[in-house]
């Protein structure tokens, strides 16, 4: 992509349209959106095409330079654009659309998002569109539709692997999962037999919550060794069914090999770009924590040194997920490196972000700005949206702080409070986005935890503890971050 902006292909005034309106970051987020496996598509407002990742390269069987400045309907070989359009209710209403829609040429149903996203002037400037293949939920929502022979033709017809399990024996298999598993065609045998033995326990427990709660779409992943002595990650999407009047699970298995290396190429992307040292590494000592609920993280975090003396930092949380996350992340960086390279308050800086923000009318964003000064030994904490923070004085005294503060663009006028804090050698300061809000639980085994450990152990912890949640449930319900801070 960076070597199309210098071809021939685009004019001086499309790449700078491209760089200025929709990558603030071009080498890093054209990476990112092209490690997402979602196909994902940018228009200007007279429906042209500005960028494709290589998701929607792919789904279309085209490269960005035969579709760039092409109409949306002229990519899919129409004369006119579809009756209905979504992208002209985007420009008509400004608000985001969705929908479900079939496309012949892939044979795949796909979940349709459109997002405006808009200059200063509230003026729609481009539109991001997102297709997610739903191609299996359709599937399954015709299995229970079709007679028992029907069925059995579609199961061994899907492209990725079908299983139904009744008191976990394989009662029934497509052709994919034989293949997958390498199961004889007779094959009865428990599911167990084919899960790794680290993990069986674990299906063990998710199998007995499914069929008590009768849970639906439960997603596990688990690295394989196939019957050819191949390492591959496979995904369970676990369903509660009635097969035959009796309690069963159906389960799809995919080959996601490929897709997982894409979403860890997204994840160490934006992970290699994080923040690794304190600014000022004499004065203090530093560790972080930093999970993402999905492929890429809402949370961020950026400390500047202003002087041999003074640090200024913020920590956010971006709502959304996935790719937008990314993008307002991305915008969000911006915003503030404009305003640390004028304003080192931490109030003043929240006060004017949320201007921008109530003025750009970009959504909320949680944030938690502070500045540590290390002439007067004064921390300054502000809150807008994260609220809670912890400090573990040197004699081991835990105090949890609070600073009000609604959410930046929530309110125009909007007041965020502020502690100025005495700090000395020794003491810890921890800042947790939401996905850690158990931290201030009211029965304070955390904060017990926490006095009687190092910020390496309580790091250590928090690690140890969401990656046994992740074993658990399969995932995190929201992005989990924490900034550790230990003055020298």
């Amino acid at each position: 992509m960076e070597q199309i902006l210098t071809s021939n292909l685009f004019s001086s005034s499309d790449a700078t349209y491209i760089t200025t309106n929709l990558l603030n970051n071009p080498d890093i987020l054209f990476k990112v959106l092209n490690a997402i496996p979602d196909v994902i598509k940018v228009y200007k407002r007279d429906k042209s095409i500005i960028f494709f990742n290589e998701a929607a390269c792919h789904f279309y069987d085209k490269n960005l330079e035969e579709v760039y400045n092409k109409k949306c309907y002229e990519i899919l070989d129409y004369r006119s654009h579809c009756a209905n359009c979504a992208f002209n209710k985007v420009l008509k209403t400004k608000n985001t659309v969705s929908g479900e829609r079939y496309y012949p040429k892939a044979n795949k149903y796909m979940d349709v998002c459109l997002t405006p996203i808009f200059d200063k002037s509230k003026k729609i400037i481009f539109i991001v569109e997102r297709l997610t293949d739903v191609t299996e939920k359709k599937t399954l929502s015709n299995l229970i539709k079709r007679d028992e022979k029907m069925y059995h033709q579609i199961v061994n017809f899907y492209p990725d692997g079908i299983i139904i399990l009744q008191d976990y024996k394989i009662v029934l298999a497509n052709n994919e999962v034989k293949n997958l598993l390498g199961l004889s065609e007779d094959s009865k045998k428990s599911i167990l037999y084919y899960i790794p033995q680290k993990d069986r326990k674990n299906v063990t427990k998710i199998i007995r919550s499914i069929l008590k709660n009768k849970d639906t779409k439960i997603i596990r992943h688990y690295n394989y060794i196939n019957h050819k002595n191949k390492k591959i990650s496979l995904q369970f999407s676990l369903s509660y069914i009635s097969y035959k009047g009796s309690d069963a699970i159906i389960s799809v298995i995919r080959d996601t090999t490929e897709f997982e290396k894409s979403l860890d190429m997204a994840t160490k992307i934006q992970s290699s770009n994080l923040q690794k040292n304190f600014p000022i590494m004499e004065k203090a000592n530093f560790e972080y924590l930093y999970y993402p609920a999905h492929t890429v993280s809402g949370d961020y975090f950026k400390m500047f040194k202003i002087s041999e003396n003074l640090v200024v930092g913020i920590l956010i949380d971006v709502s959304g997920n996935g790719v937008t996350a990314a993008l307002n992340v991305s915008a969000f960086d911006i915003l503030f490196l404009q305003e640390i390279l004028k304003k080192h308050n931490p109030i003043t800086i929240l006060n004017n972000l949320n201007a921008k923000y109530n003025k750009y009318d970009k959504g909320f964003i949680a944030a938690c700005c502070f500045s540590f000064d290390f002439a007067k030994k004064e921390a300054v904490i502000i809150g807008a949206g994260i609220n809670e923070f912890i400090v573990k004085r040197k004699n081991g005294i835990v105090e949890e702080r609070t600073v009000k503060g609604s959410f930046l663009g929530m309110f125009q006028n909007s007041i965020f409070d502020k502690q100025l804090i005495k700090f000395d050698s020794g003491d810890t300061f921890y800042f947790f986005t939401d996905g850690l809000d158990f931290v201030f639980d009211e029965d304070k085994i955390v904060q017990n935890y926490i006095k009687h450990s190092t910020m390496y152990e309580f790091k250590k912890y928090l690690d140890d503890y969401l990656n046994d949640l992740l074993i658990e449930k399969g995932k995190l319900i929201d992005d989990s971050s924490m900034l550790a801070i230990e003055i020298k």
